[in-house]
């Protein structure tokens, strides 16, 4: 079957290939059929495809980049048999053909997606037809597809807002805590001034030696270092660049 489906296929296909294909036993109707719908089909601009098994049960019709699913199946049916004198039951092809196209509905393109030889009569009066539903298919299942892109890209920029919200929010709680510390700072700079402005009334005598300092050296290391934490005796740039530092370790990776 997969042989004969690639010939076919090829002759279709190729106007130089002019051998005349013997047509299975059993698929005489489902071939001329089919043939018969992709030749309008193809007129129509649409462009069939059979699925990689080589089966007619299953085809395929592009439009715009965008594949109308559809199935051609002979149902059977339970019937009663005699061998050897035995009635049994047994499934036998109803030998008639149902055409469906899978992805609309009736809705969809307002006429029934299904066509069944055994309500409508044979198929192959019904071409046309099928034909005219394909394209009506083809347009609602590209339309589906440009909302579904347009859908995804909607989530994506909202997916992209959110995450600059986020950081955003993040940078905010940053520099908030970086300032209340340097307010933090601030304050405890004030503080140590104001112990070292008391001590240095005391020491009227800087003669005292501690660990090899006399009292005013060690006042003024104790003046240096309150300004090194005090925030408002730096550049503003440096503040500032000191705020962004403090923060830098809580951004995620």
């Amino acid at each position: 079957m997969g042989r004969w489906l690639a010939q076919f296929w090829r002759r279709r296909f190729d106007k130089r290939y002019a051998e005349k294909i013997p047509i299975p036993d059993g698929l005489e109707r489902e071939t001329r059929f089919v043939d018969r719908l992709f030749r309008a089909a193809e007129t129509k601009g649409l462009i069939p495809q059979i699925p990689q098994e080589h089966s007619f049960h299953r085809m395929d019709f592009l439009c715009d980049g965008v594949q109308v699913h559809c199935r051609l199946r002979t149902p059977s049916k339970l019937v009663t048999v005699r061998k050897h004198s035995t009635e049994i039951k047994e499934y036998k092809s109803t030998g008639q053909m149902i055409f469906r196209i899978v992805n609309v509905k009736h809705s969809d393109i307002g006429t029934n997606p299904e066509w069944d030889e055994g309500k409508i009569g044979p198929l192959r009066t019904n071409v046309k037809a099928i034909a005219d539903a394909l394209v009506l298919a083809g347009r609602v299942v590209v339309r589906r597809e440009l909302e579904r892109q347009e859908r995804e890209k909607h989530s994506e920029r909202r997916e992209a807002d959110r995450r600059l919200q986020e950081q955003n929010a993040m940078i905010a709680a940053r520099c908030k805590r970086a300032l209340m510390s340097a307010a933090d700072n601030y304050q405890m700079a004030i503080s140590l001034r104001a112990l070292i402005a008391e001590l240095e009334k005391k020491a009227i005598d800087g003669s005292d030696v501690v660990g090899n300092r006399s009292i005013p050296q060690w006042l003024a290391w104790a003046r240096q270092q309150t300004d090194s934490i005090d925030p408002l005796s730096k550049e503003l740039v440096s503040f500032f660049e000191e705020i962004n530092r403090d923060g830098e370790g809580d951004e995620p990776d």
